[in-house]
């Protein structure tokens, strides 16, 4: 799985994940970034790699719409791909989660493509999740950069988490 950070901070919106690719048994380690700007969005994801393909601009040309447009967007676009399950309730869901920065405002889109903010400024998505949100907790006390406090919650997740690790990469916008 993987361990994507997302920090909201003066107007900027920073964006970090690791760099691994996991299964039940291998891990590999992505060329791709989980992280990546796509026109006026700053995107990171877990979940499905290609669900993350996708969402880069290759695929979903430059958006430039409102926050909840643009989750429609995605979610015709992964449907456009057969990236959509249905669960036992026929509810159509994403292989993947999203942090998305927008107009400096951080957003968690879940797989049921719900549309979250946090009072916190601050959030994590993926299986290093837990792991990291204990780290920004901690670190929100302190005087640290966004960047250096995305690190450290992706290393304190690949410490304790065996499907997070590799190469850290942070974007912001």
């Amino acid at each position: 799985m993987s361990c994507i950070v997302g920090i909201e901070s003066d107007g900027i919106v920073y964006i970090g994940s690791d760099s691994l690719a996991s299964s039940e048994n291998d891990i590999r380690h992505l060329k791709e970034h989980k992280t990546f700007i796509n026109g006026e969005y700053l995107i990171g994801f877990c979940g499905s790699p290609r669900s993350g393909q996708i969402l880069g601009p290759k695929y979903l040309a430059h958006p430039e719409e409102p926050i909840e447009e643009f989750v429609d967007q995605i979610k015709n676009q992964l449907n456009d791909y057969n990236l959509l399950i249905e669960d036992n309730e026929n509810s159509v869901l994403s292989l993947s989660n999203f942090l998305i920065g927008y107009n400096g405002n951080l957003y968690q889109v879940y797989n049921d493509f719900y549309i979250g903010q946090f009072k916190e400024k601050y959030t994590a998505i993926g299986s290093g999740e837990s792991y990291a949100l204990g780290s920004l907790y901690e670190t929100s006390k302190l005087d640290i950069s966004p960047e250096n406090r995305i690190r450290l919650a992706i290393k304190c997740a690949s410490y304790f988490c065996s499907s997070v690790g590799g190469k850290i990469v942070i974007k912001s916008m």
